[in-house]
């Protein structure tokens, strides 16, 4: 799953960022380890210049779309969270050896037709694995967020909503987009989605 990573050295990028435990192997065993890789997400956001827009956590792999504000800090996420999440899980399991098959997986997302195409896929992931039959029945990603419904701290969902004209939007968008057809994800975006993109896409390093 992981292929060559991208190091980007350009600020504002985008990159749908993914990892899947060895040989396939389940990552996540009972709920709190679900929770105990989200801390280990914030720990990682906390120290280094990242915004986190989606993310997915599947039993098996794991799935985020991240935003770096400086160079390099997609990579330096990516390596703390998942370097910190396997310590812990080795630890706690009384094991050796590598947990994930390798360091991370990603593509950067360079339009807003895209990010909408890979939010819709990650946050749909539960749904499609028929692990739930609702994407809101899954506990495991930024979904409340997304909607509005979350104040945490974790997920900064403001350039997808910005994109779309807001959670109610958003919402629609996740109900109603047929994937089946995906150059029709263009009509919901909202009509100054150029510029948004543009000025958010942009920002100077150390911005935020």
């Amino acid at each position: 799953m992981p292929k060559p990573r991208p190091y980007l050295p350009i600020p504002g990028a985008i990159v749908h960022a993914y990892n899947r435990g060895v040989d396939r192997r389940k990552l996540f065993h009972r709920p709190r380890d679900y929770e105990i890789l989200q801390e280990r997400f914030m720990e990682a956001k906390e120290k280094t210049n990242v915004s986190i827009i989606v993310h997915t956590l599947m039993p098996n792999h794991v799935h985020v779309i991240l935003q770096q504000h400086e160079p390099f800090a997609i990579a330096d996420f990516m390596q703390r969270a998942c370097f910190a999440f396997a310590r812990w899980s080795n630890k706690r399991a009384n094991r050796s050896g590598a947990l994930f098959e390798g360091p991370y997986g990603g593509k950067e997302i360079s339009d807003p037709f895209a990010l909408l195409l890979v939010t819709y896929y990650i946050l749909m992931n539960p749904v499609h694995a028929r692990l739930v039959p609702s994407v809101d029945l899954w506990k495991y990603s930024s979904l409340k967020s997304s909607l509005g419904n979350c104040n945490g701290s974790l997920n900064d969902p403001s350039l997808l909503l910005a994109l779309v004209g807001g959670p109610d939007k958003f919402a629609k968008f996740l109900e109603h987009f047929d994937a089946s057809d995906p150059d029709s994800v263009d009509q919901y975006l909202c009509p100054d989605y150029a510029r948004i993109w543009a000025e958010i896409v942009t920002k100077k390093p150390g911005k935020t």
